[in-house]
């Protein structure tokens, strides 16, 4: 493990700026950061980064992406197929190039809803961290995409309108309609 502080060598290792600016109050102290971390895009990035053996970082991929398969329609195979081959890979039931294979068909998969979009995209990095232990992470940040954009219409409009009356709560405790009132007429607003 290196001995460098965290942000420190995340950086140095081309780490992303979020990252290193929330490692930075680990210190040295890698153990604490693991299990203290919030995201799993960061995990597998910093695994991928120090060399974890190629299996268990396409398996951790794998299950990152898997949790975008929870609203997947049983119509659409090819995000759930890819995976099972990833997993297969990683257990030396398959080759790399059925991984190749199965990642350009996975490429040329365009559904036109967002979170079905970023469900096969979560699929495709897990996939592709066979040859590449970079695209990892993309596992983890997709399937957490496909989890947002997969939020119902009404659970977003619900939170949206109590933000909206929450901001506005705030502002007339700040600027009570006296305050505002007195200056309606003068800018010229109808009265």
């Amino acid at each position: 493990m290196p001995s460098a502080p965290l942000d420190e060598w995340l950086k140095a290792h081309g780490a992303h700026h979020d990252l290193v600016t929330w490692s930075a109050a680990f210190g040295s102290d890698w153990s604490r950061f693991w299990h203290e971390c919030p995201r799993g895009d960061w995990l597998l990035a910093l695994a991928a980064r120090v060399g974890v053996e190629r299996p268990r970082l396409v398996l951790a991929a794998s299950a990152a992406a898997r949790t975008a398969l929870e609203g997947l329609p049983e119509s659409e195979t090819l995000p759930r197929a890819a995976l099972d081959l990833a997993e297969a890979w990683a257990r030396g039931q398959a080759s790399a190039a059925a991984c190749r294979s199965r990642a350009s068909e996975l490429e040329r998969y365009s559904p036109p809803d967002p979170a079905l979009s970023a469900v096969a995209a979560a699929a495709l990095s897990a996939l592709m961290a066979v040859e590449d232990p970079d695209s990892a992470a993309g596992a983890a940040a997709n399937a957490a995409q496909a989890a947002l954009f997969g939020a119902g219409d009404c659970a977003l409009l619900s939170l949206l309108s109590y933000a909206q009356r929450e901001t506005a709560d705030r502002v007339r405790q700040h600027l009570p309609f006296e305050a505002v009132g007195a200056l309606i007429g003068s800018a010229g607003a109808p009265e």
